[in-house]
């Protein structure tokens, strides 16, 4: 069976998935659109650019977030939360989380719900 370890998506592109693994990296910039559900055990999100990551639905151990601009990510966690927002990005992290270590500059938020 394929293993999928990273999605890329670039110029308003968008991707909709359910995902069953260990590691993750979504990279995405120029509003592009990610929505996934399923497990994971460590997931890396890097966006740039008024892009939105929707994984509120993926339940994961460990992520890793680096948000630049504009950035909507929406990350269910049950480890660490780490990383960087900056601009008026927003993270909202669902789940329990054991740690949250995210800088934030600008008006970027982190919002735990």
């Amino acid at each position: 069976m394929p293993r999928l370890t990273g999605v890329t998506l670039n110029a308003s592109s968008s991707v909709r998935a359910e995902l069953a693994g260990e590691d993750l990296a979504l990279k995405m910039n120029g509003a592009s659109l990610a929505m996934l559900t399923g497990t994971a055990g460590r997931v890396s999100i890097e966006s740039d650019g008024a892009s939105q990551a929707m994984l509120g639905e993926l339940a994961a151990r460990d992520v890793e977030v680096k948000a630049r601009s504009a950035n909507n990510i929406q990350i269910n966690a049950s480890g660490a939360v780490t990383g960087r927002a900056d601009g008026a990005s927003v993270i909202i992290i669902t789940g329990s989380p054991t740690t949250v270590d995210v800088e934030t500059d600008g008006v970027a938020q982190v919002v735990r719900k």
